[in-house]
Order: C-alpha cells, then sequence, then structure tokens
C-alpha cells in the first residue's frame, strides 16, 4: 500500500498471477525513487525494507513499521504524506490481522489430480459431460475428451506428464518442454474452455502424472536428462488406479477390489507403481500423484 501511494504502482507487476507471486519471492522491486524522485530517501528505504523478500529483514510488526514512518513525519519534508501513510496503515494493519490468510498447513507438500470426462456425438458442438473418472466412470473411449487438473496445498512447482496407450510420455504443463515451470496451486489443462485432451492414441491404458516441488524446477527437456527412460509399458488393466501418499490402490472397479485397497502385489498395474517410484526418487521432488484407467474401443465392455 504504501509503495503505491508513493508511486502509484504495485510493487510487483507481472501477466499473471504466478508472475507476480515470483518477482515476490525473488523480491525484485523496483526503487520508488525511479517512479517519483521527490521521495525522500529515509522514506524510500522504509518502504524497502517492508517489503524485504526476507522475514527477518522487515519491520517485526506494522507497529513497528508505523512508528518508523511516524519519525520520519517528524521532519518538515514530505511531513503531511507521512502522515496521511501513518493513518492509512493504521487502518490497514487492523484489517490484516482480521483478513491474514491462514497460515499455510505444516508437514508435505500435498495435491490430488482430477480428471473430467466428456464425449462428442455426431454434431461437435454438442458433449456429454460424463464426470469425474474414478466417480461417475471406470473407462474411457478412444476419442473421449478431457480436462485433466491439479490442485496442491501450496504454491509449488510442477510437471503433469501424460503416459499414454502407445507406451509413450507427453508433457502437458509446462506446454513447452523448454519453458520452465511457474509457481502455481492449480491448474487445468487444456485451460480454454472449448479444448480438451483427446484419447485419440487407441486403446489400453492411459495415465496421468503429477510431479512437483517447492523448490524452482528446471525446463522439462534439461530436468529430464538425468531421467532417461520411464519404465512406462501400455498393459491391459481394469478400473481406475491412484498413486499417493498411501501407494497405489483402485478408485473404482478394479476387478472386484475394494475402492481406497493398497496393493502391493502383482493385481496393480505395475508400470504406474514403478514410473512414480523412479520420479519419488528423483532428488528435489517433494511429491508425486497418478490416475491410471483405461481406454478402450467403443462397443468393448
Amino acid at each position: 500500500m504504501l509503495y503505491h501511494l508513493l508511486t502509484g504502482h504495485a510493487p510487483h507487476e507481472g501477466e499473471s498471477r504466478e508472475d507476480v507471486l515470483s518477482k515476490a519471492e525473488k523480491g525484485h522491486v523496483v526503487s520508488p525513487r525511479q517512479w517519483n524522485p521527490t521521495i525522500s530517501r529515509p522514506l524510500e528505504r522504509a518502504c524497502l525494507k517492508a517489503l524485504a523478500s526476507e522475514p527477518s529483514a522487515r519491520y517485526g510488526s506494522p507497529a513497528e513499521f508505523g512508528e518508523a514512518l511516524r519519525h520520519l513525519g517528524r521532519r518538515k519534508r514530505q511531513a503531511a504524506l507521512v502522515g496521511v501513510i501513518v493513518i492509512i496503515l493504521a487502518l490497514a494493519a487492523g484489517a490484516y490481522w482480521w483478513l491474514r490468510p491462514p497460515p499455510l498447513p505444516p508437514g508435505p507438500l500435498s495435491g490430488r489430480l482430477a480428471v473430467h470426462q466428456y464425449r462428442s456425438y455426431e454434431d461437435p458442438k454438442r458433449l456429454l459431460g460424463i464426470g469425474r473418472l474414478g466417480e461417475g466412470s471406470d473407462s474411457c473411449r478412444v476419442n473421449d475428451l478431457l480436462k485433466v487438473g491439479f490442485d496442491l496445498d501450496r504454491p509449488a512447482y510442477a510437471y503433469l506428464i501424460a503416459l499414454n496407450a502407445k507406451g509413450g510420455a507427453e508433457l502437458l504443463v509446462p506446454t513447452s518442454a523448454d519453458e520452465v515451470p511457474r509457481r502455481t496451486y492449480r491448474h487445468v489443462f487444456p485451460q480454454g474452455p472449448r479444448d480438451f485432451y483427446i484419447l485419440n492414441d487407441g486403446a489400453g491404458y492411459h495415465a496421468f502424472v503429477l510431479v512437483a516441488s517447492r523448490e524452482p524446477l528446471p525446463s522439462f527437456s534439461r530436468w529430464a536428462l538425468g531421467l532417461k527412460d520411464l519404465p512406462w509399458t501400455t498393459i491391459q488393466k481394469d478400473g481406475v488406479w491412484i498413486f499417493d501418499d498411501l501407494g497405489l490402490r483402485p478408485e473404482l472397479a478394479a476387478s472386484g477390489l475394494e475402492r481406497g485397497q493398497v496393493i502391493t502385489d502383482d493385481t496393480a498395474p505395475q508400470p504406474i507403481l514403478e514410473v512414480c517410484q523412479k520420479l519419488q526418487s528423483i532428488p528435489g521432488i517433494d511429491t508425486v500423484r497418478a490416475l491410471g484407467f483405461p481406454v478402450r474401443t467403443p462397443g468393448d465392455r
């Protein structure tokens, strides 16, 4: 607020929420005097200290910040402006303590994957929404349309990977293998309201894998150099399976197994388990999530 009052600009500007969060995390702030040369240097220093990226470098409390500004206000130059700012900050401090966001949850990074399934008919404008895969359906058909989303319990850096029925791997997020992942906690792929991921790789078992880290990740092309080949091969398996902190388990209709039952023997789709365990072993990776499901040709049951 102080920065905006002095300069007419936000301290961190960007084309997206992720850009703003990234700049705030790195502490990139344009000097207020570059926007407004009439600002005194002591007031500029107070403003920049309040915006320091390291908590230990900031003021200890809104009251301490207010006292620093009141001290500046005793000087003749900019006294009126500082007085107005002190009043505004006093009001803002009270609002902050009532409206401040809850602290990040303790413990390791966590998240979840969700896949929503649609089916088109002769009229391409007509889509049938089947629902979330694993709740209303235990399989997909060739050429079904999907929206793939993930949620994390705190902002982090992530790759979203598709393992297709041909035994190949495809990066979905970021959209380019040369792009560095942006810090986010929620994403839907594809993002356009009329854009979908099409299951056009034929029948077989398909999976989506989320790989996330609290620390910045390099581009996927660079990261994958040390990964070599993922142990993914297409298989014939029934039901929707998920991989999370509890291991690999059936989500829906997997050969009579109970939903949520943890599986460790050969009844599970082993390639998903092997892929996830390999990704978990990579240094710097904080969480791995996967969702696998069969893709059938029309008429198959």
